[in-house]
């Protein structure tokens, strides 16, 4: 309904990464989607449906000729984990409990409550048992992160009275 043909015999896709584990922890830079898009689709994705959903809609948004942006997971760059149509003015973005959509959407999609309740039932203190691992691993990765970016700054500390910034900027013209 929404992405309806453009007339043109297709799209351009680009990739981008709109979210990141950081040494600050989890980041996403909703305020992008914002600014893209008057109409923004929420859709809850803690049980990982979101990507199948958003890789149907490119597919069908790249077929009607429309542009669009695929924002990649940083942690596995072959799911994609949110979609921007800046023609239409529209994005497709996925929430988790890691990355929730500040705003207020357009349209929220509750993807989690598609599968079947027994089912999700009975898998659910597993969901929970990987759940917390992966947090787990995450915090750990951004502990590492945070203890990197200490020493780098201790070390920057070290060095920086003794760089020729001017010198570097100078050499950066030349080459460029």
């Amino acid at each position: 309904k929404e992405i309806k043909n453009s007339g043109k015999p297709c799209g351009q896709v680009r990739e981008r990464f709109l979210s990141a584990i950081t040494c600050k922890g989890p980041v996403c830079l909703f305020d992008t989607f914002e600014a893209l898009s008057d109409r923004i689709y929420l859709l809850d994705n803690k049980l990982g449906l979101a990507n199948p959903m958003i890789e149907a809609i490119a597919t069908a948004a790249e077929e009607r000729g429309w542009d669009i942006i695929l924002c990649r997971s940083p942690i596995f760059p072959d799911i994609t984990e949110h979609i921007i149509l800046p023609e239409l003015r529209l994005s497709f973005v996925s929430q988790t409990s890691r990355f929730a959509y500040p705003g207020r959407p357009f349209r929220h999609l509750r993807l989690d409550a598609i599968p079947d309740r027994e089912l999700i039932s009975s898998a659910k203190a597993e969901i929970r048992r990987k759940t917390r691992l992966a947090s787990s691993l995450r915090d750990e990765a951004v502990s590492a992160l945070k203890n990197a970016k200490f020493y780098h700054d201790r070390l920057e500390d070290v060095y920086n009275p003794f760089i020729d910034f001017d010198g570097v900027t100078k050499l950066a013209r030349e080459h460029l």
